[in-house]
């Protein structure tokens, strides 16, 4: 009798010990799933597949500033810490956030580099500043005129179109076309030396809808600017940083 109790308190030890054990394997498993969901999850968080720079080239006057914006891809990598670089920091130089500061002429790579390798490029052409060209109205126009046609004859002129010397549109302004190809988007100063600012409302043909983001950013020398009826809309931080700007002349299309 004395066996039998004993055997059967050992079966019930050993079926605890079993039961245990099995318990302990399942959430040796669950904790190992787990701890490989989040690995996948954190691995997905910080691998950018590509990184694509906008503008992907430009050109910026020596002693100017531009902003350039990285766009990660997927989208579920956008917060991962980029890296900016120059390949030539004598002819421009490049902030941790992008902004691009002009040297000397030249032309230079700006990278953005993710923690895994990738990388994305804008081709940055630098070119010198024309510190002779006049801005946009300035009197020299309207003494040529003057001066070729005769005293009455230029003030007629600028009677009949409303002062349009002074509203002559801007050269050198950038842009870039629309992606469906029918409008223009203007992007930046490019190599217009101007103070005050006339924007084009046609460029190659093509009207221009839109002043795109940061176009105008950290332009510090700009007066005014007059924008056309042909722009319906204006980017994000347009004129950031513009200071000295005190006048801009909105039309009612935007």
């Amino acid at each position: 009798m004395k066996i039998k109790i004993i055997a059967i308190i050992l079966m019930i030890v050993l079926l605890l010990a079993l039961v245990g054990c099995g318990r302990a394997l399942s959430d040796s498993d669950t904790g190992s799933s787990v701890d490989n969901d989040y690995s996948d999850s954190d691995e997905k968080k910080s691998d950018p597949t590509q990184i694509i720079i906008k503008p992907s080239a430009t050109t910026i006057t020596v002693g100017k500033k531009k902003t350039l914006s990285a766009i990660v891809i997927p989208e579920e990598a956008t917060g991962v810490e980029l890296s900016w670089v120059t390949s030539n920091d004598s002819v421009a130089t490049v902030s941790d956030f992008g902004t691009v500061k002009a040297k000397k002429e030249g032309t230079v790579t700006i990278s953005a580099v993710a923690p895994n390798g990738v990388i994305g490029t804008c081709e940055v052409t630098v070119i010198p500043n024309d510190v002779d060209k006049p801005n946009s109205g300035g009197a020299g126009s309207g003494q040529d005129t003057g001066s070729d046609n005769g005293g009455g004859s230029g003030q007629d002129t600028d009677s009949d179109n409303g002062g349009e010397d002074f509203y002559e549109e801007s050269q050198g302004l950038e842009f870039s076309l629309s992606g469906d190809g029918t409008y223009y988007i203007l992007t930046g100063i490019g190599g217009c030396t101007d103070y005050n600012i006339v924007i084009p409302s046609t460029y190659k043909g093509l009207p221009v809808k839109e002043i795109g983001s940061w176009a105008f950013s950290d332009c510090t020398s700009l007066t005014s600017i007059v924008i056309p009826n042909s722009v319906t809309s204006i980017g994000s931080w347009a004129f950031y940083d513009c200071y000295s700007l005190t006048s801009i002349e909105i039309p009612n299309s935007i």
